[in-house]
């Protein structure tokens, strides 16, 4: 055994290690030589009070002077540690222990230029090995930190316990207490929190910030967390968005879910596709999927019912356990919500009633008007239905059910085509004021057919009249021969004239009269202007006529010049 030097009990400068200044307090210095050198190569340097390495002045309070304390006089590096050629991070660079001697509190080593591991038992199973050397550009930071990785590559851990089950999983980046703590083989996550995806093994492409975020994933993947306690429940669901303190929080499987907001879809276990913006939203969905709510509390009622649409503040959906139904502010209402794609719906549109049993159906509710179209520009209102129901165009105050005015220069009319017709401005029929061919503000109410088809009038379901398109007028008839052709069947009078006024005309007529049957005069006189008139002849067809005269009187009288046969 090499031979020791005397203690010193003297405040001592030595020169070490090619002149090195040395500064030791008055206490046990021990200098021991195993291998006397000029140098000073093998000498050690054995102190038990403070030691002060480039510099001999004295710190001003011994007491609190740091035991080991180097002082750079020059720009060079202060301190240097070379490692073994064979080191690894069993026995790392650097170890700092506990008081009791054996505890170690942390340890500083590097296994190759891009790995840093700092931190009780950081990175000690990480192996620098394959033909594309695995396990580089690894960063792991506290204690525990990347304990269990041996060839995952490009992770970094800031934390105690952070990826520190982490195998082979890379891209990985963990910051918190046991972030990614249960991660082997999953990559490309990243996680920044106490416990954020902590029991996550193989699930990949996650982003948790925040306390506890997906704190229970397991396998799932392409999630995304922030906030506390977001998805924190979720295991096996992927393609989950969740913003906002316990958002998604006990969603498990369900998949492509978006949450936005404080607890919004907070109670989703496995429903999917849903959407949900606003604090509360969908907080009690469970199984429900593709729901949509937006607002404080939209939907929070919703429980297992699917496509449900509800935007507004607190809003609620119709039916807890309904589906295709959609409610804006509770003043827009929609069933059959089912379309997609570019397939339509098939439900219908309710304003002020849930349940619309039309493509659109609005209900009123007190004297306001139930629907009003309003034109700005030109200062008008063309359209309004009152709470009664009756329907206003070009007035605010319709006096009856549908009520048409004009204020301008165009004429109130009704126009009615279709694809026969066609819809120019020479086609169909129209019905309302002005006079034929022109938009003229006129008193005349028309009933005007633009083709050259006929007019038909009934009753009962049943033809009464009809104008031809050649101006023919049929009454009992579809196919009038005249101007105006009168027809009925049985003891029906065909035409009746009466004038009430005494001696006022009750028919004119400018012209010859047939008349094929009988013609009686009741209770008044028959004149004619030449006393005669001709018939046709009932027995003799050859002759045709028999000519006829009167006889002015209180009594019908008539004879005849002819031949007759009894």
């Amino acid at each position: 055994m090499a031979k020791q030097q005397p203690r010193v009990h003297v405040w001592l400068t030595l020169v070490v290690l090619l002149g090195t200044a040395v500064y030791a307090i008055a206490e046990d210095l021990t200098l021991v030589t195993y291998y006397p050198s000029p140098r000073g190569v093998y000498n050690e340097l054995r102190a038990r009070g403070n030691v002060q390495i480039g510099s001999i002045t004295a710190p001003a309070d011994p007491a609190t002077a740091p035991r080991l304390h180097v002082v750079g006089g020059a720009d060079t590096t202060q301190v240097l540690i070379a490692a073994n050629a064979t080191q690894s991070n069993t026995n790392p660079l650097l170890r700092a222990l506990a008081s009791n001697g054996t505890t170690e509190l942390f340890r500083l080593h590097s296994d190759d230029t891009f790995n840093l591991f700092l931190g009780s038992n950081a990175g000690q199973s990480n192996t620098v090995t394959g033909v594309f050397t695995q396990g580089l550009f690894n960063t792991f930071v506290g204690s525990g930190a990347g304990f269990s990785n041996t060839r995952g590559e490009e992770n970094t851990a800031a934390g105690s316990l952070a990826l520190s089950s982490n195998t082979t999983g890379w891209r990985n980046t963990a910051v918190g207490f046991r972030a990614l703590e249960s991660n082997t083989t999953g990559g490309a996550n990243t996680a920044m929190g106490r416990r954020a995806l902590r029991a996550n093994t193989t699930g990949g492409a996650n982003t948790a910030t925040g306390e506890n975020t997906l704190r229970a994933n397991t396998t799932g993947g392409a999630n995304t967390a922030t906030g506390a306690s977001a998805l924190e429940f979720n295991t096996t669901g992927d393609g989950n968005t969740a913003t906002g303190m316990r958002a998604l929080s006990i969603n498990t499987t369900g998949r492509f879910n978006t949450a936005t907001g404080d607890a919004a879809l907070a109670s989703n276990t496995t429903g999917g596709a849903n959407t949900a913006t606003g604090s509360a939203a969908l907080a009690r969905n469970t199984t429900g999927a593709n729901n949509i709510a937006m607002g404080f509390g939209a939907g929070d009622n919703v429980t297992v019912g699917s496509n449900n649409i509800v935007i507004g503040f607190d809003i609620d959906a119709p039916s807890a356990a309904g589906s295709n139904q959609l409610t804006i502010g509770n003043l827009i209402f929609g069933t059959g919500v089912d379309g997609t794609g570019t397939t339509l719906s098939t439900g219908g549109v309710g304003i002020g009633t849930t349940t619309p049993t039309a493509k659109l159906h609005v209900v009123q509710e007190g004297p306001a008007p139930a629907l009003w179209v309003d034109d700005t520009a030109g200062d008008t209102t063309p359209f309004i239905v009152t709470a009664v129901g009756s329907v206003g165009i070009g007035t605010t105050a319709p006096l009856n059910t549908l009520h048409v005015h004009s204020a301008g220069g165009v004429a109130p009319r009704l126009r009615f085509t279709n694809p026969v017709t066609g819809a120019g401005g020479a086609d169909g029929a129209w019905l309302g004021q002005g006079g034929p061919g022109g938009p003229g503000l006129l008193p005349d109410f028309v009933l005007w057919n633009l083709e050259n088809a006929p007019l038909r009038f009934g009753t009962n379901n049943t033809p009464r009249m009809i104008i031809t398109g050649g101006g023919f007028v049929g009454i009992g008839t579809t196919n009038p021969l005249a101007r105006l052709q009168v027809r009925t069947g049985g003891a029906t009078v065909a035409g009746a004239f009466q004038n009430t006024t005494p001696g006022g005309t009750a028919l004119t007529v400018q012209g010859r009269v047939l008349v094929n049957g009988d013609m009686s005069v009741i209770d008044g006189t028959f004149t004619a202007t030449d006393k005669r008139f001709t018939i046709n002849h009932p027995i003799d067809p050859q002759r045709k006529l028999l000519i006829h005269g009167t006889l002015e009187g209180p009594e019908s009288a008539v004879f005849y010049r002819g031949e007759s046969a009894l």
